[in-house]
């Protein structure tokens, strides 16, 4: 598995739910799991984005999820997922999302 997931385009007006995996290398380790996760969200150039996440779903563990709205006509969001486990471990796990009108 990559470092970062790729997520199809999202037009700005669109909402829709992005998942994130921690399974894998480098992630989780044994027996450990998710307890909390936040999901932040900038561009790809540092810069503050426009695109809003909700809550974040840790239910489905190894996977966190959270609905995206919103976001600036061709840019391109870097969305990462920081987790903290049932060891207090922190950890970061992403990906890229283009924005663009009729997307």
């Amino acid at each position: 598995m990559s470092d970062f997931e790729i997520f199809s385009p999202r037009d700005p007006g669109e909402s829709r739910v992005l998942t994130i995996s921690f399974a894998g290398a480098n992630r989780l380790q044994d027996g450990e799991t998710i307890v909390s996760a936040t999901w932040l969200i900038e561009h790809d150039d540092g810069t503050a984005s426009t695109t809003t996440a909700g809550t974040c779903d840790t239910s489905t563990h190894p996977l966190v999820k959270a609905q995206v709205t919103g976001g600036t006509h061709n840019t391109t969001d870097l969305h990462r997922a920081r987790a903290v486990t049932s060891t207090g471990r922190v950890i970061l796990a992403g990906g890229l999302q283009s924005v663009y009108k009729g997307a």
